[in-house]
C-alpha cells in the first residue's frame, strides 16, 4: 500500500500520473480506507465514534476482517470521515456495493450527506422525514 507521504512525494517529484492512479486502483477495501485515513489525517476511534458503529464490528471493517459489511456501514464510514462523493463511490465499490445514484431517492439523500457535511443523525432525520429506510 502506498502511504499519503509517499503519494505527495511521488507527485512533487513528478512521478508518472498514470502509475500513481494505477497504485490507488489497485487498493483493496482495507487498503484504500486506510489510505483515506491517512490522507485526511484521521484518528479511527474518532470517526468510529462519529459513525455511531459498534467499535469492535468497525475496526474489523476496516482491517478487512469483516467481509459483506452492509452498503450503510461503510457509507457511515464515509459520511464519519468527510469523504468526497468519489471517494465514496470508490470505496463503496470496493466492498462490492455498487455506486450511490441521484436517480435513486435515498441514494439522493446520502449524497446530500456527504456534500453538506451532515452527521449520521442528521442524515438519518433526512430519511426518516421522507419516508426513506434510515441507515443501519
Amino acid at each position: 500500500m502506498i502511504s499519503t507521504d509517499e503519494l505527495e512525494n511521488a507527485i512533487k517529484n513528478e512521478y508518472d500520473t498514470d502509475t500513481l492512479l494505477d497504485q490507488i486502483h489497485n487498493m483493496n477495501f482495507s487498503e484504500y480506507i486506510n489510505y483515506l485515513f491517512d490522507k485526511y489525517h484521521l484518528e479511527k476511534k474518532d470517526v468510529i465514534q462519529k459513525s455511531g458503529i459498534e467499535r469492535t464490528y468497525a475496526y474489523k471493517i476496516i482491517s478487512g476482517a469483516k467481509s459483506n459489511t452492509s452498503k450503510d456501514k461503510v457509507y457511515r464510514l464515509a459520511l464519519s470521515m468527510g469523504l468526497t462523493q468519489k471517494e465514496t463511490n470508490h470505496l463503496l465499490s470496493l466492498n462490492n456495493d455498487g455506486e450511490l445514484y441521484v436517480q435513486v431517492d435515498r441514494d439522493l439523500i446520502l449524497l446530500t450527506g456527504l456534500v453538506k457535511k451532515m452527521t449520521v443523525m442528521q442524515v438519518d432525520e433526512e430519511l426518516e422525514k421522507r419516508g426513506l429506510k434510515t441507515l443501519e
